[in-house]
């Protein structure tokens, strides 16, 4: 199975006004995956309190809220500014490509029940914009054949960024891999240890 060459000409955000063109030419090998590309199924990366171990993996996990497989590890082929902010220090990658590092995450492979619930519980499209980005595997069941010799890519996987961030924003510390345990005290406060019910 294989893709057209898709040309991506990402324009980064106004306070940092840089235009990233890159081409991928990809063709899909897949074994011993659960959603094998099928219909009515999306691929969405994480970097935050999904991940494993995180806050929030618990809506991965929870069947009533759709299904949702693991299928590898990897870092999103772009730079993006991974940053804490807010009372509740929340993890937000901002939608500015070409600025902060190549973000660690987790692929999963997941229907659409699951978007919709993610969709809601990411507040789309007021607090969260859910897009996409072309993701490095690390590993995982699936296989990828990439015109980029010994490296193996998915061209869009959906992953949940603002859209909308200020200059003080893109002056926090970037982050490359979040872990709410050893983010220098920055703990993610989690929904229902809020006084509110404020995202």
């Amino acid at each position: 199975m294989s893709t057209p060459a898709i040309d991506l000409h990402i324009q980064c955000c106004h306070i940092c006004p840089i235009t990233v063109a890159t081409n991928y030419s990809t063709a899909l090998r897949y074994h011993n995956t659960v959603c094998s590309f099928l219909d009515n199924m999306d691929l969405l990366f994480v970097y935050g309190t999904l991940k494993v171990s995180q806050p929030n993996h618990n809506q991965l996990e929870d069947k009533e809220n759709g299904k949702a497989e693991f299928v590898g590890k990897g870092r999103t082929v772009l730079q993006f500014p991974l940053v804490i902010r807010g009372k509740w220090n929340i993890p937000y990658l901002l939608n500015c490509p070409g600025r902060g590092h190549r973000v660690v995450g987790e692929v999963y492979c997941i229907d659409r029940t699951m978007l919709a619930t993610l969709d809601q519980f990411e507040g789309v499209p007021t607090h969260f914009q859910r897009l996409s980005v072309a993701v490095e595997m690390d590993d995982g069941p699936v296989l990828v054949e990439a015109t980029h010799q010994g490296t193996h890519h998915l061209d869009k996987c959906y992953i949940y960024m603002k859209d909308t961030f200020s200059e003080e924003d893109l002056a926090l510390p970037y982050l490359d891999n979040f872990d709410t345990n050893s983010n220098g005290g920055l703990h993610y406060i989690p929904l229902h240890e809020r006084q509110s019910g404020e995202k």
